[in-house]
């Protein structure tokens, strides 16, 4: 989602200062007359923006929670280059061009960095090497019967454990530590005759 909102920083920005420029009016005026639909990721917190400032909320707190809902380093700096710029008398068109390109510049710096590191990787002996790793033996015929008692001892203690719950969340209820004890013991009882044949017919197609 962040990244969704870093692609769009730049976008926001940029267009914002525009509608600014032509209007001649303030940010938060301005606000109002972008498109939001063309800015998935941005739009419900760009709605939210617009709420606090048509209920008058002072234009730094409704910004301040704009960038922490949003969650987005990126925005939250070229956001904060763009309405301080304009707050002290700058051009909204050109402000916005300048911190739409520093979005855009990060963005564009981030990109290489991740595509430098995988090609390093790549071309490293420690990707070579992960080449020539055998294939892992998870569809060869394996020993199950290991396995198996493991399970059964597994849900043996299982059930165990879930007959004297009960007693220890109710003390003196041995009726019910009675009824826990018989309705876990049927269930594990209808898991190992129903499971092991499942798994056989998925595992061992042949041997059916």
């Amino acid at each position: 989602m962040v990244g969704r909102i870093d692609k769009e920083t730049a976008p926001f920005i940029r267009s914002l200062g525009n509608v600014a420029e032509s209007l001649g009016s303030t940010v938060s005026v301005a606000l109002e007359k972008v498109d939001r639909r063309s800015l998935d990721a941005l739009e419900p917190y760009i709605g939210r923006l617009q709420t606090r400032l048509r209920r008058s909320i002072h234009p730094d707190k409704a910004w301040n929670s704009f960038r922490y809902e949003a969650g987005s380093a990126l925005l939250n700096s070229s956001t904060r280059m763009f309405v301080d710029g304009v707050t002290l008398s700058g051009s909204p068109e050109k402000v916005g061009g300048i911190a739409s390109n520093h979005a855009l510049e990060i963005m564009n710096t981030f990109n290489s960095q991740i595509s430098g590191a995988i090609s390093e990787l790549n071309d490293s002996s420690v990707g070579q090497g992960l080449a020539l790793l055998p294939p892992l033996p998870v569809f060869q015929s394996q020993d199950m019967s290991s396995l198996s008692m493991i399970t059964t001892v597994a849900l043996v203690s299982l059930t165990i454990a879930d007959s004297l719950s009960p007693k220890f969340a109710m003390v003196g209820s041995k009726l019910l530590m009675a009824l826990f004890g018989s309705i876990t013991c049927l269930m594990t009882g209808l898991n190992m005759m129903v499971i092991p044949a499942i798994a056989r017919s998925v595992l061992l197609p042949d041997a059916t």
